[in-house]
């Protein structure tokens, strides 16, 4: 199992030059945590499951999910992977 989190607050001080900050704050926060367990199976594959659930200020929450298989192969691996995930826009 592997867990992870993340934290980000964006307080930007443009004065209004290049967000609309010149008469009110702009001010987002965004927060979440992921986790991820991967299962040895025959065959030298491995199945893998991980979700991660982010909650933004604006856009409130958010959950992305993605599942994987991976098969190793004589120098490396071949993986085959679906997810959803979100971009929060950047100020």
């Amino acid at each position: 199992m592997i867990v992870g989190a993340s934290y980000q607050k964006d307080d930007p001080k443009t004065y209004g030059t290049s967000l609309a900050d010149a008469t009110e704050r702009v001010q987002v926060t965004q927060y979440g945590g992921a986790m991820q367990l991967e299962k040895t199976l025959p065959g030298d594959l491995k199945f893998v499951a991980a979700a991660r659930l982010d909650h933004h200020s604006l856009f409130k929450n958010m959950f992305s999910p993605k599942l994987a298989l991976v098969k190793g192969v004589p120098g490396g691996s071949i993986r085959l992977t679906w997810g959803k995930a979100f971009a929060a826009p950047i100020i």
